[in-house]
């Protein structure tokens, strides 16, 4: 009873009398009404052994009943997660361009292939767990990273919870079958050492050797570097000011808000780079405050760093872990968590401390301070 899906006032359409008959054996007596109380069957059984099997028999009977009322009160039962998908995704359009298309991509690729046609109440931890299987090759290898997987479930939960927030399913099935893991294996990252080769190499190709500069000595993620104008810039100050984000969807640039509230913020620049920066501009006659600082596309950059790794002999690192090694390195600097948060603006300082890899070589650092400290 627990886990049906109808309310229990449904269970009250049905009429049940049980008569022990003169050969030893139970009849029952029914009757069936819809929801608005209108009889629409009226029968019996007959030949149950005993009461036991009798009254089996009137609450598998009172069960279905109901279940089926339900079912015609409730025409969203009726609804096939691709139906759902539509109405979630219209729900979810209020939402920045480029997570609404990030989240059409997988859903659509990953997600509605397996789901599509099924109906959304017959969705069960079974069935998912069937979809997890198609994560794995045959010798039970994973075909994505921890991350990804995690993130494909979690999109698949983000769509039953809409259908729960709208009273069309009861609960969540994906709830308590969740599976990857919410943080991905520690990111490569250059030490100060290694950046100092790679941007050795990089120096042949100022239109990208500034940008990488600003990537590693800021920690700012690649869509705000895309995003800066001149005007961000202030070298009085010696700061620059962070309040956006260029995308690109579909081939084409879009300027939204940054990520999260906090990471609307002003970062402090070292001398280094600001002398840099003028070097840059001084290369760039007629760039007005509101051009962007660096007009190039994310592939440009990709190719660049692709190609400047290789001539460096480096391990490559993606564009994002440009800024993970700068979090790593005022981790490893000693710096608080607090401080390294508001600088390259993360929600919360429990974000800066998944960098456990970093924290674990500042307790070393902590313990050899002690060391010389006791003499």
């Amino acid at each position: 009873m627990e886990n049906k899906t109808f309310d229990i006032s449904y269970l009250q359409l049905t009429t049940f009398q049980t008569y022990k008959e003169s050969n030893g054996t139970y009849r029952v007596q029914y009757r069936l009404r819809d929801s608005d109380g209108k009889l629409v069957k009226h029968s019996g059984k007959r030949g149950f052994k005993t009461l036991r099997e009798a009254k089996a028999f009137c609450e598998n009977l009172k069960n279905e009943h109901a279940e089926a009322m339900y079912r015609t009160d409730n025409p969203a039962f009726q609804m096939t997660f691709g139906e759902l998908y539509d109405k979630y995704i219209v729900s979810r359009m209020g939402d920045k361009p480029s997570t609404v298309l990030n989240r059409r991509n997988l859903l659509e690729l990953r997600v509605l292939p397996f789901f599509r046609d099924m109906l959304i109440d017959e969705i069960t931890p079974d069935t998912i767990s069937q979809w997890h299987s198609t994560f794995y090759d045959g010798d039970g290898k994973a075909k994505y990273s921890a991350t990804y997987i995690r993130a494909m479930h979690s999109r698949l939960s983000a769509v039953l919870n809409y259908a729960v927030y709208c009273d069309w399913l009861k609960k969540n099935p994906a709830k308590n079958c969740s599976i990857g893991k919410k943080n991905a294996q520690e990111r490569p990252v250059w030490t100060a050492a290694e950046y100092a080769r790679f941007r050795a190499a990089a120096a042949a190709e100022p239109q990208y050797f500034y940008a990488f500069e600003m990537l590693y000595l800021t920690g700012m993620r690649k869509g705000e570097l895309y995003g800066l104008t001149l005007g961000d810039i202030d070298f009085e100050k010696k700061t620059v000011r962070i309040n956006k984000s260029l995308q690109y969807l579909n081939g084409k640039p879009v300027v939204t808000s940054p990520k999260t509230k906090m990471s609307v913020r002003t970062v402090r620049l070292n001398d280094k780079l600001l002398d840099e920066l003028q070097e840059y501009i001084a290369m760039m006659p007629g760039m007005a405050s509101t051009d962007r600082l660096f007009p190039i596309t994310n592939g440009q950059l990709q190719g660049a760093l692709k190609r400047l790794v290789r001539k460096a002999g480096l391990e490559y690192i993606s564009l994002h872990c440009f800024r993970h090694s700068h979090i790593t390195n005022l981790i490893s600097a000693g710096f608080s968590p607090a401080d390294i948060a508001k600088r390259v603006g993360h929600e919360s300082i429990f974000i800066t401390l998944h960098y456990s890899h970093a924290f674990k070589n500042v307790d070393d650092e902590m313990a050899k301070k002690l060391d010389e400290g006791m003499g």
